[in-house]
């Protein structure tokens, strides 16, 4: 445990192998982790033999200053949540490979202002959340640029519950690919509109044999722009939101196309190219003002 006033440094080289049912908190102290290109820092479970158990991960909380909490070229496999940053601010983690998690890679859970740059975030039960849970708490302002996604089955969450609120967050030029379902945007109980930008990001080879999504956006203000969306189930979902942006995208060999659905209102869906898609470019099954 790290507390407040405490620095914890991590050199590049070390590998740290931890027992069953322990894990790694940051209470408000610092954590530095200083591996290199060339000289990763490793986090393992320390198993004897053939065990399979996995180690409990990275706990943050309530770290808010720029320059407490970097994680840099860390290799990190089997724990049960990789990394968990709950009521914090400004951690940023890259160059990173968070890999075979038994839940989540990263979870940022009423945090803001956050960085997950250039990792690659595999096998993984789901790879990333950006998650506000109750009226007041916020994840805001988070941005996932660059990364490499291919986990088991949402490769990116981004998720209101009861009433929080997740506005202004980025997800821009990363590869999304082979999960359930690519990025999911969800107002699970009347959430704030969310603004999310999603744009040129690569999206490829998300769902299974008859569902899942490349995206699927159920939360307000989303501009979805400048994207490929490639060999998808169905490519797009908009559904149960106001005021969303779909633009400048291309939607490429997918089973299905772009799908309007429930209660969808003043949408507008312009400059898309559809091509090669099996069963539909386009399906409207409900919506409201929506233009194309």
């Amino acid at each position: 445990v790290v507390f407040h006033g405490i620095t914890l440094t991590i050199e590049a080289g070390t590998t740290v192998k931890f027992n069953q049912g322990r894990g790694l908190n940051i209470e408000g102290g610092k954590l530095h982790v200083n591996g290199t290109v060339t000289d990763s820092v490793l986090m393992l479970p320390n198993h004897n033999g053939d065990e399979t158990w996995n180690w409990s991960g990275i706990v943050v909380s309530s770290v808010i200053n720029p320059g407490d909490l970097l994680i840099e070229y860390l290799f990190m496999q089997r724990a049960v949540y990789g990394i968990r940053v709950i009521s914090s601010r400004n951690i940023v983690i890259r160059n990173s490979h968070i890999h075979a998690n038994f839940f989540i890679g990263v979870s940022l859970i009423n945090s803001s202002d956050c960085l997950v740059e250039n990792n690659r975030i595999t096998d993984n039960f789901l790879g990333l959340e950006i998650f506000a849970s109750d009226p007041g708490n916020q994840s805001a302002n988070n941005v996932v640029r660059g990364n490499v996604f291919s986990n088991q089955t949402t490769n990116i969450n981004i998720q209101n519950n009861n009433h929080g609120s997740c506005p202004n967050n980025t997800v821009e030029e990363n590869i999304i690919r082979d999960g359930l379902h690519g990025i999911w945007l969800f107002n699970s109980s009347q959430g704030g509109s969310g603004h999310a930008h999603i744009r040129r990001n690569i999206i490829m080879n998300n769902g299974s044999t008859n569902d899942g999504f490349g995206i699927y956006a159920a939360m307000d203000s989303t501009v979805i722009s400048n994207n490929i969306f490639w060999r998808n189930t169905t490519a797009a979902a908009i559904t149960g939101s106001v005021a969303n942006v779909f633009t400048n995208n291309s939607i490429f060999e997918n089973r299905r196309g772009l799908n309007i659905r429930n209660n969808t209102q003043t949408t507008t869906i312009s400059d898309n190219t559809f091509t090669g898609n099996r069963t539909w470019a386009v399906n409207f099954l409900e919506g409201i003002d929506v233009t194309i």
